[in-house]
């Protein structure tokens, strides 16, 4: 169920001094026990919704859907425009039309893609994961990902929120095998999925053409094992 960002945001700062609860019932108007630590950590979520309070800001992870795929473009559209030289496609390919809308939230329904958006604290959608796979019995224990956030949160948590609700969805959807490419002079990135479990299992030699500059990237992988849940 999808509770309005504000609302859940608004809940929480009352309420958030002296308080902690995990797995809290889904109608937010149900009191939290009281506990005696003021700096005690804040979560909420259900199957798919997460909120998060960190010492900079709150953050919330709404799962992708329907009701907020307008978000997932609006990020995309500044991150194509931030980090080009990283991600697959510059600015002016990207398709955000209604048709691309309805045939990603198609692909959702039928599970093909399952996705997360993070927002601040003041609602502002700045980062996304997309796990994408197909359900050939073969191959449908891999996912293969895409994680992204703008420029100006990094450092701050976004992608580790993402990458544990989809790692935490994904064993539910039967998944064991996550699989993504990255540059190989994306060190930041690099560095971030190493930390989080991920291998080096392969070059994809001259695999992306960046202003007529063939690059190189790093094939990587994670199992996802029944000890690795956050």
């Amino acid at each position: 169920m999808y509770y309005p960002i504000k609302q859940l945001h608004e809940k929480v700062k009352q309420e958030i001094k002296g308080y902690k609860h995990t797995n809290i019932p889904h109608k937010i108007d149900n009191k939290m026990d009281k506990k005696e630590s003021a700096l005690e950590s804040f979560e909420y979520h259900n199957s798919s919704n997460y909120l998060i309070n960190s010492e900079q800001e709150f953050q919330t992870v709404i799962k992708l859907s329907a009701l907020n795929i307008s978000d997932y473009f609006e990020v995309c559209r500044h991150i194509d425009c931030e980090s080009e030289d990283y991600l697959l496609l510059y600015p002016h390919e990207r398709n955000s039309s209604r048709e691309e809308q309805l045939r990603m939230i198609h692909d959702i329904n039928l599970s093909f893609i399952t996705g997360f958006i993070v927002y601040t604290d003041q609602d502002i959608p700045v980062g996304y994961i997309l796990g994408m796979r197909k359900k050939l019995e073969k191959v449908k224990h891999v996912m293969n990902l895409v994680i992204a956030i703008r420029s100006k949160y990094f450092g701050k948590g976004y992608a580790n929120l993402l990458l544990k609700s989809l790692e935490n969805d994904a064993r539910n959807q039967g998944v064991e095998i996550f699989r993504l490419s990255v540059l190989k002079n994306n060190i930041r990135a690099i560095n971030f999925y190493k930390k989080h479990g991920f291998q080096i299992d392969g070059t994809l030699t001259h695999n992306v053409k960046i202003r007529n500059l063939l690059m190189s990237e790093w094939s990587m992988y994670k199992t996802l094992g029944n000890n690795d849940k956050f």
